[in-house]
């Protein structure tokens, strides 16, 4: 059997994922599981049914891919890994952390018009800021931080300055909130508001490596839920 265990700390962050090619009847399933290190770990599978050994090695070493480029590293020298300690160096901008929900608060919140839905990617938090023809990526913590660079060419073809708030996997931004654009200060409207700005945005310049991520909304919301849940995703957050 191979299996990988792989850390990610960055501030409060102390992430653990493991990976794992297992035999299963006359195939190989892939298994992973995540969670915060310490903790119950949640499970699940990258294969429904068996598949060649061939294949599953080829989907576990993807896995790898996706997580060490996010970040994750084997050892528990992850647990080591500060975040950048000067105070000169926060850039003053903080993105918004989420607020776990109870299980017993799901349907409240699934079932109530008010809320959208976006699903949330295992990935890196990351704010992308505009300032002429200056990119500036900033980590959930408010420091400085390292932008891929198909990310960053992508991020200087919109003419206007802006600042957007999502999550990088690999070479892909996945931008879920627009916090300004131009000298229009975002962050006090509606995020319904902010959503389709920045859905608009986006949808006015060319830009494969960044993606608009979609929101759902009720009655839908439900059985995407249901299905991000069958299919191991992350997660999903719920906005107001």
């Amino acid at each position: 059997m191979e299996s990988i265990t792989l850390y990610f700390r960055e501030g409060s962050s102390d992430k653990v994922y493991q990976a794992s090619i297992r035999p299963q009847g006359e195939g190989f399933m892939v298994h992973f599981a995540y969670g915060r290190r310490g903790s119950t770990l949640s499970t699940g599978t990258k294969t429904p049914s068996p598949v060649t050994h061939e294949e599953a090695k080829r989907i576990y070493d993807r896995l790898i891919h996706e997580k060490t480029a996010k970040g994750y590293i084997p050892g528990n020298d992850a647990g080591e890994m500060q975040p950048p300690s000067s105070p000169t160096k926060h850039t003053g901008i903080q993105c918004q952390l989420l607020n776990p929900l109870e299980e017993n608060r799901l349907n409240d919140i699934l079932f109530n018009p008010d809320y959208w839905m976006q699903e949330k990617y295992d990935g890196r938090r990351l704010i992308i800021k505009k300032e002429g023809d200056t990119i500036t990526g900033i980590n959930r913590l408010g420091y400085p931080t390292a932008v891929p660079e198909a990310i960053i060419e992508d991020a200087r073809r919109y003419k206007g300055s802006y600042i957007l708030d999502g999550e990088s996997v690999g070479d892909q931004f996945h931008a879920f909130d627009l916090l300004t654009i131009g000298p229009e200060d975002m962050k006090s409207k509606r995020f319904a508001v902010r959503y389709l700005r920045m859905r608009d945005m986006l949808a006015s310049f060319d830009h494969p490596h960044i993606d608009c991520v979609p929101v759902y909304v009720h009655p839908r919301k439900d059985g995407v839920f249901q299905d991000l849940r069958r299919e191991g995703k992350e997660g999903v957050v719920f906005k107001h």
